[in-house]
C-alpha cells in the first residue's frame, strides 16, 4: 500500500506577523489504499531563503482510508525575512510523513511569508505597505513551445514582465501550470 499527500491541499498561511516573528498555520490532506487506518508521524520543516532550519515541529496523526484526513498545525518563526513584490523570499516547507522510522512520502513546497489586507480606504496592502497593481494578462501557453509549462520559460517570461513594470498577472483561457 502507498500513503501520500494529496496534490494542491499542501498549504502554509501566514496567520499574523508581529515584531520579531511570524505566526504561521502549515495544513493539507492526506489519503491512502491499504485496508487499515494508519498512525504516522508528520515532521514539518521550514527553511529560510538560504536553506537554513528556520522553525520545524513533529506531530502524530491517524489518516483513515477514506475520508477528509486533514491535519493542520502552527510554527512560530523568528526574524521572518518577508515577501515582498521588489524582494520575494521564499521558504521551503518539507513535510515528512513517517511509519515508525520509515519515510512513507515526502515533499516540497515553497512560500512567502506575508500578509495582505484590502480595504476600500486603503486599498491593497502587502506587509502593511500599500501596493498598486499594474497587471498583465497572459495565456497559459508560452508561444512557440507551446502549452508545456517549463520553469525556466516561465521564469523567463515573468523577468520580462517584472522588468517592463509588471507586479501582477492573470492567465486567461487555461489556469496556470504548476511551474507559473
Amino acid at each position: 500500500g502507498k500513503t501520500w499527500f494529496v496534490p494542491g491541499k499542501q498549504r502554509v498561511t501566514t496567520v499574523s506577523l508581529e515584531e520579531g516573528y511570524a505566526l504561521l498555520r502549515l495544513e493539507g490532506k492526506l489519503a491512502h489504499n491499504l485496508l487499515q487506518p494508519q498512525r504516522l508521524t508528520l515532521e514539518a520543516r521550514l527553511f529560510d531563503p538560504d536553506g537554513r532550519v528556520a522553525a520545524e515541529t513533529v506531530l502524530q496523526t491517524a489518516v483513515a482510508r477514506e475520508g477528509e484526513n486533514r491535519w493542520h498545525t502552527q510554527l512560530t518563526l523568528g526574524a521572518p525575512v518577508l515577501w515582498s513584490p521588489e524582494a520575494p523570499a521564499l521558504y521551503t516547507c518539507r513535510l515528512t510523513l513517517r511509519d515508525g522510522s520509515a519515510i512513507v512520502d515526502q515533499r516540497e513546497d515553497r512560500a512567502g511569508i506575508r500578509t495582505l489586507a484590502l480595504d476600500a480606504r486603503q486599498g491593497l496592502r502587502v506587509n502593511g505597505v500599500e501596493t498598486k497593481l499594474r497587471g498583465a494578462c497572459i495565456h497559459h501557453d508560452n508561444g512557440v513551445i507551446g502549452a508545456a509549462s517549463f520553469l525556466d520559460a516561465e521564469r523567463f517570461r515573468m523577468r520580462n514582465l517584472k522588468a517592463a513594470g509588471f507586479n501582477a498577472i492573470r492567465s486567461a483561457h487555461h489556469p496556470a501550470g504548476p511551474a507559473l
